[in-house]
Parts: C-alpha cells; sequence; structure tokens
C-alpha cells in the first residue's frame, strides 16, 4: 500500500525532515510553506515558537514507513510540544506515470502481497476546509469552539474565470486559503458542521469541507492530553 506521508515542522526543518526519509529510501517528496493558526495563548502554553511551518509531502510504501517514521520521530522530536507533527493518508490508486518515475529511484516502493498491512480502523481525520482569505480567522474560530486546539492554514487561489472579480477592469482571481485540521475522529462531524453553519451565518457564503482518513499519526501526544476527559 502507498501511503501520503504528510510532515508539518517549524520554518526551516523542512530539509531535516527531507534527510530522515532520505536515509530510508523515500526520495519522491514535496515541500511547501504555511502558517499555524494556534493562537499565541496556546503557542506559549504548548511551547510552540513562530507560527510559520514547514509542510513535507512524501510518497512512501507502508511497510518503508514503519521504519522511517521512528527514526523521523525521534530526530525532530516530535513527541515535544510545539516540534511538529506528522501523518500518512492511504492512497487508494496513484497514477502509473507517478508510480513508475518513483520506482526508478525506489525499485522497491511497492509493497509485497507478503507485507500488505492490514487496514485499521482509523483515529483521526485530516479536516480541509476552503474558504476566502478573509474568512479563514473566522472558520478558525468555529473550530475552536467546537474543540479544535489549531491547525496549518495553506495559501491558494480559484482558477475559475466565471468567478473572478473585476476591479478597474483587470481580471483579479479571488484568494483562498485551505485550512488544514487533524482532530480525532470523535470530533470530525462537530468540527466540520461548525465552520461550515458558522462562514455561511457570518458572511452567507458556503465552505468547501471534507474530511480524509488518517493512519500512523505522530506528534499529537500534548494535544490528546488536552482533550482528554472532553
Amino acid at each position: 500500500m502507498i501511503k501520503l506521508l504528510i510532515t508539518i515542522v517549524a520554518r526551516g526543518l523542512a530539509q531535516d525532515v527531507a534527510d530522515v526519509l532520505t536515509e530510508h529510501g523515500l526520495t519522491v517528496q514535496y515541500i511547501t510553506q504555511g502558517r499555524g493558526t494556534a493562537s499565541s495563548e496556546i503557542r506559549h502554553m504548548l511551547g510552540l515558537g513562530s507560527s510559520e511551518k514547514d509542510i513535507v509531502l512524501t510518497l512512501a510504501p507502508h511497510s518503508r514507513l514503519q521504519h522511517a517514521l521512528p527514526q523521523l520521530t525521534s530526530r525532530l522530536h516530535l513527541p515535544k510540544a510545539g516540534h511538529g507533527i506528522a501523518f500518512a493518508i492511504p492512497l487508494t490508486s496513484i497514477a502509473a506515470n507517478t508510480l513508475r518515475r518513483a520506482t526508478e529511484t525506489l525499485p522497491d516502493l511497492q509493497d509485497s502481497k507478503e507485507d500488505a498491512p492490514m487496514l485499521k480502523e482509523p483515529t483521526h481525520d485530516l479536516i480541509l476546509a476552503v474558504v476566502d482569505s478573509e474568512n479563514s480567522d473566522l472558520a478558525f474560530d468555529a473550530a475552536k469552539e467546537a474543540g479544535c486546539r489549531g491547525g496549518t492554514v495553506l495559501k491558494s487561489r480559484q482558477v475559475s474565470v466565471e468567478q473572478a472579480r473585476k476591479v478597474f477592469g483587470i481580471t483579479i482571481q479571488p484568494e483562498k486559503e485551505i485550512l488544514m485540521i487533524l482532530v480525532p475522529r470523535q470530533d470530525k462531524q462537530a468540527i466540520l458542521k461548525a465552520i461550515c453553519n458558522k462562514v455561511l451565518q457570518s458572511t452567507g457564503e458556503h465552505v468547501t469541507a471534507f474530511a480524509l482518513p488518517v493512519t500512523d499519526v505522530m506528534g499529537l501526544t500534548d494535544y490528546d492530553l488536552m482533550n482528554e476527559g472532553r
């Protein structure tokens, strides 16, 4: 089984993540940037520094991931508050040309049938909510009221020509932000509903929001402790 490993760390640590993964033959990596959404009060409580984040995306077979994750967790000190998180999304399919390019450098990218993992019920989900930039704080406030402690925001833009705004005859594409929130599975529906309802009631606009099941969650020790007994 091929998985997409997502590692979110403080700005400037992406290369450290890449170095650890490369040592385990995981060379299909992409790096992007975002910002954390936790308030300054929460960041102080968890020992977090800057809200600027590096996000590393890595294609990995389940078997190789199991060897790489302990090293990644140890070297990046993920169990310590504020040092980052890592989780994986099982892929139901992968483009043939992507797999071909990957196997040129990593011939055993595909798990053997003998090593195919048993699918376990995921304990966490990754919520993705796409909102206008001016509504991202509103969306996160709603998520926080529903129990969320923090997330990561990615900048994006809408490509639909029909919805492009024109100002002084110049076409301007609306800026979007993608809010990424990793939550315990039992909190997923409440947080999704809270985000959509709050933005709709406050702005009259709808939110595109959905959740993906994730596995191999690392670095949420403090998050889980804070949510015990809720």
